[in-house]
């Protein structure tokens, strides 16, 4: 049975078919800056000294250069890619990390398969609200048309300063919204610092990333926020064995 992995770890990966249970896999990435960061392009270094991140204009604009990459290449390059082929594989499973889980998700939203089982989303870099209904999310048609066809993991840890901090930095620049920065009470808060917020009820299950051995008890069309502080100490801290068992058992479940 073939399954096709999806992740954003090297954008100039090519794809192939020589993985494990005779899986095809294929590398996307979203940039080459930040690359020490694990993806998080721009995030970290907005935030190297509170007064640069407000006044440095390069980093600025390179988080929102990132960000919008981010959801055109998964809108008109991986949705499109998946869609080619999805005749070729039984089974789709979507991995992101930091701007690469916008990647994955616009691919999500904007795909036409119904191949999708699974989408893990790894300390990624937007709203926690960008599932919700009540806040107009942008990303709310991955819920109501069911584009995955299974579990959705979101890590999600205050360990992660870039996505905690300096994320919803960025995003309020342009308008000061007095909350608790960036935790899920903030408007501007990141879905790898608080996990998915303001979602309708049976939408999310709140839950931890446990160690190796664990059990998970996943189903399928929910999202289960997986507080990960015991094993993701910073943005990108996401390679541990704690986090691949996750993934496979999402794969697994489908």
């Amino acid at each position: 049975m073939k399954n096709l992995k999806v992740d954003e770890d090297d954008l100039d990966g090519e794809f192939d078919g020589a993985g494990a249970g005779g899986g095809a896999s294929m590398a996307l990435g979203v940039g080459t800056a930040g690359e020490s960061q694990g993806g998080a392009a721009g995030l970290t270094d907005i935030f190297s000294g509170f007064k640069a991140a407000a006044m440095n204009v390069l980093n600025y604009t390179t988080y929102y250069e990132m960000k919008r990459r981010a959801g055109t290449v998964g809108k008109n390059g991986v949705a499109r890619l998946i869609d080619e082929l999805a005749s070729q594989v039984e089974r789709i499973h979507l991995v992101g990390h930091s701007f690469g889980g916008r990647v994955v998700t616009s691919a999500a939203a904007n795909s036409t398969t119904d191949k999708i089982r699974s989408m893990t989303l790894l300390q990624t870099a937007f709203s926690h609200n960008g599932f919700s209904r009540r806040m107009n999310g942008f990303f709310r048609a991955v819920v109501d048309q069911k584009r995955v066809n299974g579990p959705i993991l979101v890590t999600h840890t205050r360990n992660d300063k870039a996505v905690g901090l300096a994320y919803p930095l960025a995003s309020r620049i342009n308008g000061d919204k007095r909350a608790a920065f960036g935790d899920e009470n903030d408007v501007f808060g990141g879905i790898g610092r608080n996990g998915a917020q303001q979602m309708e009820g049976g939408e999310t299950v709140s839950g931890r990333l446990l160690a190796v051995g664990g059990m998970y008890r996943f189903e399928a069309g929910k999202f289960f926020n997986l507080e990960a502080s015991d094993f993701i100490k910073s943005h990108g801290d996401v390679t541990g064995r704690e986090i691949a068992q996750a993934v496979r058992k999402a794969m697994d479940f489908a």
